[in-house]
């Protein structure tokens, strides 16, 4: 449990060391994206915990429609303000941009869930992908093999000894790693 005094930067923070990577979860298309409920259910409990509540506002709404009138296209804008539960005065809030298209009546809902999962998102700072394996790490094993190219060539212009260069005991190696897909 957040301690009382703590304000919303703080909860939040705090927030965010309960949340970490959230894998894309849906095809959509030929991308893969994550999903409200996901985001919703990973930040649900730390929330609740840490006393943080997301209050979305509609700032402005427009509708046209698109592709021979067969889809509606609703654009908003939302503010989206992360409360503190305990003291409401203590927030802190931002607009989100967003868009849907949807041949009923399902646009506006869409949009909305798309900035809060996008301000959930951005505000703590979770970081999403298609999978684990494409996570970019700050680690030799994930370096492209044009990175290592890279560095290989600077290091030989700079006369510097990789090893040191690199400062990382582990990567005399490093050079010879394969490119990861």
């Amino acid at each position: 449990m957040q301690n009382k005094s703590a304000n919303i930067y703080q909860r939040l923070n705090a927030v965010r060391r309960n949340v970490g990577y959230l894998q894309k979860d849906k095809s959509v298309g030929q991308y893969m994206v994550i999903t409200h409920d996901m985001v919703t259910a990973a930040v649900r409990e730390p929330f609740i915990n840490h006393a943080v509540i997301v209050v979305p506002s509609l700032v402005s709404s427009k509708v046209s429609a698109t592709m021979n009138d067969k889809f509606i296209r609703y654009e908003g804008l939302y503010r989206i303000a992360f409360v503190n539960a305990e003291n409401p005065d203590d927030s802190v809030e931002f607009d989100v941009e967003s868009h849907a298209l949807d041949h009923g009546d399902k646009a506006p809902g869409k949009a909305l869930s798309y900035a809060v999962k996008y301000a959930i998102l951005k505000v703590l700072s979770i970081e999403t992908g298609e999978d684990e394996e494409s996570r970019v790490e700050l680690v030799p094993e994930v370096v492209t093999r044009k990175q290592a190219e890279t560095l290989k060539e600077l290091v030989s212009k700079t006369g510097s000894n990789a090893e040191r260069f690199l400062e990382y005991e582990k990567t005399a190696d490093f050079f010879s790693i394969p490119a990861h897909k």
